[in-house]
């Protein structure tokens, strides 16, 4: 069983530094996702026991440094249209970054304060609250792509509808032919 968040998230290791031309600012930065995915690999197998805090303190020291990389490239590298595309992307890091901080502080901080009742009701919420926000990443990744028609996303659509129609046609032609020869 891989968690949905960790592709979310090693998949973003890969697209973040190539958005939103296909072209990096430094060769090694698509490499960026390899350390992560590995390390995830070996914390979810059990290869690696941590604590359910470090984990969590990883996920956000790599999307944060996947937010500080592309914002790198906002200031010194991108015109105002690139800079246009990538905002989208931008906020949605951000907003993920902030309120993945503030869920994973709350429990401790109750727990801390010694409100552990307080931490176990608002166990569930939080956890709710966190797939919103990992959902929020691939969300303003497909807005920004298909708003801003980048990675040439019409052509992918059109091939798409297009292979899809003569797959559809040639099944329509055999189940015909199947039927008609059997009946």
């Amino acid at each position: 069983f891989i968690p949905y968040y960790f592709i979310a998230l090693s998949l973003a290791g890969s697209f973040i530094p190539l958005f939103p031309d296909g072209r990096p600012l430094r060769r090694w930065t698509p490499l960026l996702g390899v350390p992560y995915s590995l390390w995830t690999l070996a914390v979810r197998f059990d290869i690696v026991q941590v604590d359910y805090v470090f984990l969590n303190l990883t996920d956000l020291a790599f999307v944060l440094a996947l937010f500080v990389l592309l914002r790198e490239n906002y200031v010194k590298r991108f015109t105002p249209r690139l800079r246009q595309q990538t905002k989208w992307l931008l906020f949605g890091l951000f907003t993920l970054i902030v309120g993945r901080s503030l869920l994973f502080l709350i429990i401790p901080l109750t727990d801390a304060l010694g409100y552990t009742v307080v931490g176990d009701v608002l166990a569930n919420p939080i956890e709710i609250a966190n797939r919103l926000l990992l959902f929020l990443m691939p969300l303003t990744f497909a807005f920004a792509t298909l708003r801003y028609r980048l990675y040439d996303i019409d052509l992918v659509i059109n091939r798409s509808l297009v292979y899809g129609a003569v797959t559809l046609g040639i099944l329509v032609i055999f189940g015909v032919g199947f039927v008609g020869t059997y009946t």
